[in-house]
């Protein structure tokens, strides 16, 4: 029998119409995935409105609560830096004029001059260079764009330090309207203790399914309480190869398919190909052909949010199940 591979495709401007989750739905995908670091309540009605006009019951839909990662805050537009550039970041409830807004203020506080950052999934890297009025001083390592509710992460030779266990004021606003919508899946983000999924089972108040995401390196040293707490454990790779770098990304990768139970979900550049063209990469296909037997299920972030093939990108994920 093929291996059952749960398809999981990622909601997004490329596909936020019926006819275009239709098209995901027609080519196999099995779970619609609604980020909520994108979206606010009213946001959230409105996208599952859509999903259930293409063809995805709500009990197919999944909401990715931002749970302990940090971001950048709403910003509306992107800020360009050359390498070498200064930038200045300040927590976003201070408002600051020409500052990069970041949502966790507690994150900032903890940074020390000389800590390396990266931003969108390690597309950028700051590093920092002390306070400064307001927030903290950096320095851009690369050339690059600064865009809102971007992930940021710590990319030091430590483990970045975990979350609170609290469920952030933001993921409760959007956890009772998807409660009151009917969505009883959910993913938590940045999950680095088992008290964080606790959290959010005491908010829900009602039995829900949660998918606990693996994407820090402290969290490698909890995997059987989170997996405990958790229906699954999801392997992020774009901001656990950002916080470790790409050299370093592979054995933590080992580590997590020797260790975490099933069931398994794997994320993080997936099929990434299909950005730019109607056909998968040959290394990226044959690393996934690999790694498919190995996992319960695969997560499409911006092949189907952005992308403009994200069906094509779907029909070759059920194609390798086949296999």
């Amino acid at each position: 029998m093929p291996h059952p591979l749960l398809v999981v495709a990622t909601f997004g401007p490329a596909c936020a119409s019926p006819g275009g989750v239709a098209a995901l739905r027609a080519a196999g995908a099995d779970v619609l995935r609604l980020n909520g670091s994108h979206l606010d309540p009213e946001g959230l009605a409105a996208a599952v409105a859509t999903a259930a006009a293409g063809g995805f019951p709500v009990r197919a839909l999944l909401l990715d609560l931002q749970g302990g990662k940090t971001r950048t805050g709403t910003m509306p537009v992107p800020l360009s830096v050359a390498a070498g550039g200064s930038v200045r970041l300040a927590p976003e409830e201070a408002r600051i004029p020409g500052a990069v807004p970041v949502d966790r203020a507690a994150f900032l506080a903890a940074l020390r001059p000389g800590d390396r950052l990266a931003l969108d999934d390690g597309r950028l890297h700051l590093r920092v260079l002390g306070p400064a009025p307001g927030g903290v001083a950096a320095v851009a390592e690369n050339t690059g764009a600064i865009r809102g509710r971007r992930g940021l992460v710590f990319a030091g030779p430590a483990p970045a330090p975990s979350a609170a266990p609290d469920l952030p004021a933001r993921d409760r606003a959007l956890l009772g309207c998807a409660l009151d919508l009917g969505i009883r899946t959910f993913a938590l983000s940045c999950a680095s203790d088992p008290r964080q999924v606790v959290a959010l089972r005491a908010a829900a108040g009602v039995p829900i399914s949660v998918a606990a995401k693996v994407e820090q390196r402290v969290a490698f040293d909890r995997l059987a309480a989170l997996a405990g707490e958790s229906e699954a454990l999801w392997l992020c790779r774009g901001d656990l190869g950002a916080e470790v770098g790409p050299g370093g990304l592979g054995p933590w990768q080992a580590r997590f398919l020797a260790e975490a139970p099933p069931p398994r979900l794997l994320a993080g550049r997936v099929l990434s190909g299909f950005l730019g063209g109607v056909r998968p990469g040959r290394a990226g296909m044959a690393e996934l052909a690999r790694l498919a037997p190995r996992v319960d299920g695969v997560v499409l972030s911006d092949v189907t949010a952005e992308g403009t093939h994200g069906p094509a990108a779907v029909a070759w994920l059920g194609r390798l199940a086949r296999r």
